[in-house]
């Protein structure tokens, strides 16, 4: 019987860069600090709900745009821009007649499942729906929307 590894293969090259944050100093001392992810990143939120609906309403072309939504959406921004260009390259390996019909079919189905709103149509630019991802933090970027479901205490 072969052994089960104990530890995750993928760590021996892992390299996560961060930036520590210093929140307070004293005489040349850090007193406190935290540290952040120095890459950029996406959150996809995971509910099963959530997951039902993107793997039981979409077609596997607007999954696949969402998966793309997530690596070029940006922190700056409550939107992701969407070119029929990018999309055709994206598919130039697995489908080479990837045609313009197929890209604004896929954007008018984002659009109908609520996924993506239209920003600007002539930019390519289109809102994202944070209740499925987002690129950084929904507590910075919708402080208004914000509401504690519960409190805990570390000792």
């Amino acid at each position: 019987m072969a052994e089960k590894r104990s530890i995750n293969p993928f760590i021996n090259t892992l390299y996560v860069p961060y930036k520590e944050i210093i929140t307070s100093a004293k005489d040349g001392a850090i007193e406190s600090s935290y540290k952040i992810e120095a890459e950029s990143y996406s959150r996809i939120y995971t509910s099963k709900a959530r997951r039902d609906y993107i793997f039981n309403s979409l077609s596997m072309y607007a999954r696949d745009m969402l998966m793309a939504m997530l690596y070029v959406t940006n922190y700056d921004y409550q939107y992701v821009i969407l070119t029929y260009d990018k999309f055709k390259e994206l598919y130039a390996a697995t489908d080479p007649n990837y045609g313009k019909r197929r890209y604004e079919d896929t954007i008018r189905e984002l659009h109908k499942f609520s996924i993506i709103d239209c920003k600007d149509k002539e930019r390519n630019q289109y809102w994202f729906n944070p209740v499925y991802f987002i690129s950084g933090n929904r507590l910075n970027m919708f402080p208004e929307c914000a509401v504690r479901v519960s409190t805990e205490y570390k000792h």
